[in-house]
């Protein structure tokens, strides 16, 4: 026995037996085995009939589907697909109806946004033969509510006492909020105020549990990034009582908001990245901040139109701040990790104003006294100063042509030369900065009110632009070593 089965395991297996899609006529009149060979089978050939061999052509065309339940004929042209799309009677519901967009985004229902689908998708070709026309109304589906928090578990609703969380979130305005501006804090103050309160919120938010997952997230992260800089918590304690706070955002937030694009959900997964750039989550900081970066495509904030130059003061601000946001965290996680950043020079939104968040204007433009230095300095020279360092991180690092060896005269000069040029980049870079920016913090006259927080600015900015220098040094300490 012990060999037979020896046997059967030494044994080749058997191949799969081929299958045909269409059986020729006589094989599928005589219900035989036909192989689908052409001209004519191998069964009809040895019956000497493959002068009778023939095939019927199937009257009803194939069909693939688009993965969301949606079915297009493979050979219907463009005008065939724009009617299936609109028509009511032609077009089959999915059990995830939520989904508005396909895996591949090839099927897709009309969005206001025109930047979340490029002129290269073919959601934007069969918006072009459709002319924009909206679906039924049936077919516009929404984005199912997520499950409330306190349905889910009412441990994620609880806060910390009222003084605790105040004196957290102070200190995240004071600390973090100047270095990653990615709320804004009188939008952001209205709906936390409004957590203390039995009224319903009333605020311009949408009130939809969409919407309260990813605020409720965002506040723990706030927590966790604001208790590691308050006074209330022992310096030996902040680390646990942080991750505890992201812990909790972790269980607020499900994946599935994730099939609605939006600013809120778009702000948390920002700020969860700068939560993990300073603990043991590594990878999770990169692709957590890669994600943020998709949603803000998504979003269409790496493309700035003359209309979008033309909206209020404060949505177009917030919408530059993010993204700058986006493309720093990308930039510094490159260098870190030594990767490709993510997010390339095909995009062209300008830096944000020097203006603080209780100077933004819905209607009109503010502007920040010239006596009040602007709490945006630093992260508005910051991307001044990281446009210099993905350039020398792409000539030395990405695309190194110090990778070979050098041994002519002319390669070490080409180095030489490279370095001179972004150390002036950097001199120009130096100079042009704010003197309340600089080491030692100066001012131009003594009508400007300095504060511990621009002190504080001015030695991040210095810490970052010697950090600088001292990566576009280091392939000429690699060269001597």
């Amino acid at each position: 026995m012990l060999q037979t089965w020896s046997q059967d395991i030494l044994r080749e297996p058997q191949p799969k037996r081929r299958k045909i899609q269409l059986a020729c006529n006589k094989c599928r009149n005589r219900k035989t085995r036909c192989d689908g060979h052409r001209p004519a089978c191998i069964a009809c050939l040895e019956r000497g009939l493959a002068a009778e061999c023939s095939y019927e052509h199937n009257t009803h065309p194939s069909q693939r589907y688009t993965g969301r339940g949606t079915v297009i004929p493979s050979h219907s042209g463009a005008s065939n697909t724009a009617e299936l799309l609109s028509s009511p009677t032609q077009s089959t519901h999915c059990t995830n109806d939520f989904n508005r967009v396909d895996g591949l985004a090839t099927v897709a229902f009309p969005r206001e946004d025109e930047n979340l689908y490029g002129e290269s998708s073919t959601i934007a070709f069969v918006r072009h033969v459709m002319h924009e026309q909206p679906p039924p109304e049936h077919q516009q589906y929404k984005s199912p509510a997520p499950e409330p928090i306190r349905d889910r578990d009412e441990s994620l609703a609880v806060y910390p006492r009222r003084q605790t969380a105040d004196d957290y979130v102070s200190s995240f305005w004071e600390f973090v909020h100047p270095v990653f501006p990615i709320l804004h804090k009188a939008s952001f103050m209205s709906r936390y105020k409004e957590v203390w309160s039995s009224e319903p919120y009333k605020g311009q938010h949408n009130t939809d549990q969409a919407d309260e997952v990813a605020f409720s997230a965002t506040l723990n992260l706030t927590f966790a990034l604001g208790c590691q800089f308050s006074s209330l918590v022992a310096a030996n304690k902040r680390v646990v009582v942080a991750d505890e706070f992201y812990q909790r955002s972790r269980r607020i937030f499900i994946y599935d908001i994730l099939d609605t694009s939006s600013m809120p959900v778009l702000q948390m997964l920002l700020l969860t990245g700068v939560y993990l750039q300073s603990t043991r989550y590594a990878e999770r900081c990169w692709n957590t901040v890669g994600l943020a970066i998709r949603a803000a495509q998504t979003l269409g904030l790496h493309s700035e139109s003359p209309t979008r130059r033309l909206e209020r003061q404060l949505t177009r601000e917030i919408r530059r701040r993010v993204w700058h946001v986006c493309v720093t965290l990308d930039r510094l996680l490159a260098m870190t990790f030594g990767r490709p950043a993510m997010i390339t020079r095909s995009w062209d939104i300008p830096i944000p104003l020097l203006i603080d968040d209780e100077f933004l204007q819905i209607d009109g433009d503010g502007h920040q006294p010239s006596n009040i230095p602007s709490r945006m300095g630093l992260f508005v020279y910051s991307s001044k100063l990281y446009d210099i360092l993905d350039k020398i991180l792409i000539t030395f690092y990405v695309e190194p042509e110090t990778s070979k060896p050098i041994s002519t005269d002319d390669s070490l000069q080409k180095l030489l030369s490279n370095v001179l040029t972004f150390n002036r980049q950097l001199d120009g870079f130096h100079n042009s900065a704010p003197e309340y920016l600089r080491l030692p913090a100066k001012v131009a006259h003594s009508g400007i009110h300095m504060n511990s927080n621009i002190q504080l600015q001015a030695q991040i900015l210095n810490c970052r632009f010697l950090y600088t220098r001292v990566i576009l040094l280091r392939p000429l300490l690699l060269l001597s070593a």
